[in-house]
């Protein structure tokens, strides 16, 4: 039995919905997982990254403001602009790729 155009619609409509709720309810989710301490290889360095409510403090500088919702980040720590898409692997990495196309691997310590 053929699908008429209406019952396709219906179906397009239910699955479009369902991947726009997942996804809200996702990065909801992930917004939160960012907080805490995390550490970045820098250039060979280990730079030392705490993100908390209050802003993201690098190497236990005073906190600067960061904006993020569960998937794109964006900060200005230290006067260093970085921005771009977060996915989270696992519950101990986090990677930043940025909008200049650079892979930012970050490790969490606590």
């Amino acid at each position: 039995m053929k699908a008429t155009p209406r019952f396709r619609i219906s179906r397009t409509l239910i699955a479009t919905l369902a991947f726009v709720a997942g996804t809200a309810f996702a990065g909801e989710g992930d917004a939160k997982r960012i907080l805490g301490d995390w550490e970045l290889d820098y250039n060979g360095m280990s730079v030392a990254f705490n993100f908390s409510d209050k802003g993201v403090s690098v190497m236990g500088m005073a906190p600067s403001p960061y904006q993020f919702d569960g998937t794109k980040l964006s900060m200005d720590p230290m006067g260093n602009h970085a921005e771009g898409n977060v996915v989270f692997v696992g519950d101990s990495e986090m990677q930043l790729l940025t909008t200049s196309g650079e892979k930012q691997i970050f490790k969490r310590t606590k």
